[in-house]
C-alpha cells in the first residue's frame, strides 16, 4: 500500500494521503466522504484492502481541482464490476443527493427497475434480504447479488437511476374510525385527513402539486386533550384504516445524554417509518416539542430537527399531548389537523360501554349501559373499570359480571384518581391497549 493509492471502507473510496512508519498509521482522506478523514492502523487498513481489492492510482495527487474525479470514476467502475459488465463505459454522473431524506436512499423493493444513465442497460431488482443488506438482481437472464452499500454509492454518483414499481393502493377501511367516539365534524375532518394520504399520487403527481410544494407533502396531525379520552386509539384506527402500521415512538426512546445523539435518534426514527411505509406517532409530544423560548441552545437545537423532520416527511406523522398550550408555536404551521379529544359526554360514554362490551360478554341483567353511562369516565378509564369489574368476576368464580362488580370497579378507578390524577387514573392503560391490539373506542 502506497500514498496515492484508493481503498474503499463502508461504502466510500478514500486516497491514502500519508504514512506515518514509526507508528504504522495511514491517514486517508475523501472530502465527500463520511468522514471526510480517517486515521487508520495498518492492520485494519489491510482488512479493506484484502476486502474491496483496493486499486492503485499512480503518483501522489492532491485534493485540489479535478484530481478527485479518479475517485469518482472508481465508484461508477465498482458499480460496474459488480453487475458483471466491466467492459462497459462508465455513464455520465453528477454530485449525489445530500441529504437522508432523498429517495434516492430509499431501500430497493421487488420490482423495481434500475437503469444506467445512459439509458443501455437495465437490471430488475428479484427482492432484499431480511437484514436489508443485499439486493437479488436479475440481468439478461443471470441472477446478481448486490450489497446496499454499493447501490447507495451508485446513487450518490448518479451512475444510476431507479424506477420504482408502484405498490397496489390498498381499500380505506372508513369503518374503522366507528371504533372511535368522536364528534360527527371531528369524524369528517380526520377522513378529509385520510383521504389526501390515501389520494397522494393524484394530488402531488396527476395533478402536479409536487413540481411546486417542496415541503408538506406529508400529513402532520395533531391530538390534544385529557389521559384516556382517545388520542393514541384514534391513531391507532387510522393506521388500521389506511392498511399501516403505527410506529410509537416515546421521550425515552429518543432523549440521549450523548453530545447530539438525540437530534440523530429523531432522525433515525423518521427515516426508520419512511422506510418501513409506517405512520409515526409522538406521544406526549409536549416532552419533544416543548416552546423554545423557555430553553437552552442544546433543547432548542433539537427541536428545531424534529420540526424540520415533520416538515419534510413524506408520510403521515401524527403528535399527541395533555398540555397543548406548552407546544412550540412553531409547530401549528407544520400540521394539517389540530383536533380536541375532550372528555366524553353521556351519550359519548354510553356508545364508548357499547363498543367495549363484545356480545359474548357475561354481563348480569342488573347492569345497563345507561346505567354504566352516568359514571364521568374518560375512555382509558371506562376500558379499566370494565377489565377490573372482569377481574372481580372472575376471581370470585362468578358466572355473571354484576352491577356490584361494576361499582367496586369504578370506586377503585375514582380512587386511583383522587391519588394519583387523571394520569394515574388512565394508568398507562391506553398505551397497553393499542400495543396489545385490543378492540374499543378509547
Amino acid at each position: 500500500m502506497n500514498i496515492g493509492d484508493l481503498v474503499e471502507i463502508r461504502g466510500d473510496v478514500y486516497l491514502i494521503r500519508d504514512y506515518d512508519i514509526t507508528t504504522n498509521v495511514y491517514k486517508l482522506e475523501n472530502p465527500a466522504g463520511n468522514p471526510p478523514m480517517i486515521i487508520m492502523e495498518e492492520a485494519e487498513l489491510k482488512y479493506h484492502v484484502a476486502k474491496w481489492q483496493a486499486q492503485r492510482v499512480g503518483p501522489t495527487t492532491t485534493s485540489s481541482g479535478n484530481d478527485w474525479q479518479t475517485i469518482t470514476d472508481y465508484q461508477i467502475q465498482q458499480l460496474y464490476r459488480i453487475l458483471n459488465t466491466e467492459n462497459h463505459s462508465p455513464p455520465t454522473y453528477g454530485d449525489g443527493p445530500n441529504d437522508d431524506d432523498n429517495m434516492a436512499y430509499k431501500p430497493l423493493n421487488k420490482g423495481d427497475i434500475i437503469e444506467d444513465t445512459k439509458g443501455t442497460r437495465k437490471w430488475l431488482v428479484l427482492g432484499r434480504a431480511k437484514d436489508g443488506t443485499s439486493y437479488d438482481l436479475q440481468f439478461e437472464g443471470n441472477k446478481i447479488k448486490w450489497s446496499h452499500p454499493d447501490y447507495e454509492n451508485a446513487m450518490r454518483t448518479k451512475a444510476i437511476k431507479v424506477t420504482r414499481a408502484k405498490e397496489p393502493v390498498k381499500a380505506l377501511k372508513l369503518d374503522e374510525l366507528d371504533k372511535v367516539v368522536l364528534k360527527p365534524e371531528a369524524r369528517e375532518d380526520i377522513i378529509a385527513a385520510i383521504m389526501q394520504a390515501h389520494k397522494k399520487e393524484l394530488i402531488f403527481e396527476t395533478w402536479g402539486l409536487g413540481e411546486t410544494v417542496e415541503y408538506g407533502k406529508g400529513l402532520g396531525l395533531l391530538f390534544y386533550g385529557g389521559p384516556g379520552t382517545g388520542k393514541t386509539w384514534g391513531a391507532h384506527c387510522i393506521a388500521k384504516a389506511l392498511g399501516q402500521e403505527l410506529m410509537v415512538v416515546t421521550t425515552g426512546q429518543i432523549q440521549s445524554s450523548l453530545a447530539g445523539q438525540t437530534n440523530k435518534n429523531i432522525e433515525n426514527a423518521f427515516k426508520a417509518a419512511r422506510e418501513g411505509n409506517h405512520i409515526l406517532f409522538l406521544d406526549e409530544c409536549d416532552s419533544f416539542i416543548a416552546d423554545r423560548k423557555h430553553l437552552g441552545m442544546i433543547l432548542g437545537s433539537e427541536i428545531n430537527t424534529i420540526l424540520t423532520c415533520i416538515e419534510k416527511a413524506e408520510g403521515i406523522t401524527i403528535l399527541a399531548t395533555n398540555k397543548i398550550e406548552s407546544l412550540d408555536p412553531a409547530l401549528e404551521r407544520r400540521l394539517a389537523l389540530i383536533l380536541e379529544f375532550p372528555k366524553p359526554n353521556l351519550e359519548q360514554r354510553r356508545k364508548i360501554w357499547e363498543t367495549l362490551i363484545p356480545k359474548k360478554f357475561p354481563l348480569g341483567e342488573d347492569v345497563t349501559l345507561d346505567t354504566l353511562a352516568e359514571n364521568k369516565l374518560t375512555g382509558g378509564m371506562i376500558k379499566n373499570v370494565l377489565l377490573a369489574a372482569a377481574r372481580l368476576a372472575a376471581s370470585g368464580d362468578a358466572k355473571v359480571v354484576t352491577k356490584e362488580h361494576f361499582e367496586k370497579a369504578i370506586a377503585r378507578t375514582k380512587a386511583s384518581e383522587n391519588k394519583m390524577g387523571t394520569r394515574g387514573a388512565q394508568g398507562g392503560g391506553v398505551v397497553d391497549y393499542v400495543m396489545n391490539g385490543d378492540a374499543g373506542g378509547v
